[in-house]
């Protein structure tokens, strides 16, 4: 089972344009403790390169488009996040990258902790070692 998940979340259009609702308890399953969001990137930015010791995240593309990857250590998996019904749920111990951002891109970023950086994991081999016993 992998360590992350699309959401589709309930989208409703209609003459006035559309409203998209994500739900506690339905779309995800934890507290929000903070909230980011990402914007002003070029197509040659690349943000992540990390993974979180313990964080659940919840994540949307407002506006625009960009790639994320996502490795636990065992599974690799690339989604192309656009402004549409399709969040991503994306557990602890998940290494992240994304790229290829359009110039009109918002990340929204819903976190159930609130950032520390001494649970961030910046160096590839320290994520490497850290899934390794986690699995034995």
């Amino acid at each position: 089972m992998s360590s992350w998940n699309i959401v589709e979340i309930s989208s409703f259009p209609d003459e006035r344009g559309n409203i998209h609702i994500a739900e506690y308890d339905k779309d995800f399953d934890f507290n929000v403790k903070r909230i980011y969001y990402l914007t002003g990137m070029s197509e040659k930015t690349s943000r992540g390169g990390h993974a979180h010791v313990e964080l659940n995240q919840f994540m949307l593309c407002l506006a625009g488009s960009f790639d994320i990857e996502l490795n636990d250590g065992i599974l690799k998996q690339k989604f192309r996040m656009k402004n549409d019904s399709k969040a991503l749920c994306v557990g602890s111990l998940v290494w992240r990258d994304m790229t290829n951002f359009t110039a009109d891109a918002v990340m929204l970023v819903l976190n159930d902790r609130v950032y520390s950086e001494d649970r961030v994991v910046r160096c590839y081999s320290t994520f490497e070692k850290l899934v390794y016993e986690k699995n034995v």
